[in-house]
């Protein structure tokens, strides 16, 4: 049916090693094609209207023919003058220029589950660039950065932290105060 669906976005956010453990809210920003807002994807300036196109007569697809030694060779391809869409606009959009698609630069607010790890993908569906042709959007693909933290390595879920133990007092059995992420 000739609908194309849009390319996924991908963005990198960093966090801290607190943020990851009780979850956040991050704001990303990014870039994405998305439909023009003047013409609202149809190509054509707003009050002018759009028609079929007359090199390939609303089908959106051209054949061209050639000969060769072995007979006629067919090949079907895109039509140029309309893009494969089948229609062209009588006037196209000053905002556009004609292409019912713009870039443009989004800004987010993410929610950042707790317990998070380090390279962790979260898929945000339909966020990504606009589809071609009535198709759907793509999606916004975030991937999370956890910052390492000079106190602690993580394990699993587990918070691992080295505490400096004088012999004696190893050999004797003491209580330390030991860091955590709560001070």
């Amino acid at each position: 049916d000739g609908r194309v669906q849009g390319g996924d976005v991908a963005v990198e956010v960093q966090v801290t090693l607190e943020q990851a453990a009780r979850g956040t809210t991050a704001q990303i920003a990014y870039d994405l094609v998305d439909a023009c807002e003047r013409c609202d994807g149809s190509r054509a300036e707003p009050g002018s209207d759009v028609h079929a196109c007359a090199a390939c007569a609303g089908v959106g697809r051209v054949r061209a023919v050639s000969r060769t030694a072995f007979g006629q060779l067919v090949r079907e391809q895109v039509c140029e003058r309309c893009g494969g869409e089948g229609r062209v606009p009588s006037d196209p959009c000053t905002a556009c220029a004609g292409s019912g698609r713009r870039a443009e630069r989004r800004t987010l607010d993410v929610d950042i589950p707790a317990g998070i790890s380090d390279d962790q993908r979260i898929r945000l569906s339909g966020r990504g660039h606009a589809g071609e042709r009535g198709g759907p959007p793509g999606d916004l693909y975030v991937l999370v950065r956890v910052a390492e933290d000079e106190r602690f390595v993580r394990d699993g879920n587990d918070l691992v932290t080295v505490v400096d133990v004088a012999a004696p007092a190893a050999a004797l059995g003491t209580t330390l105060s030991v860091p955590t992420l709560d001070g």
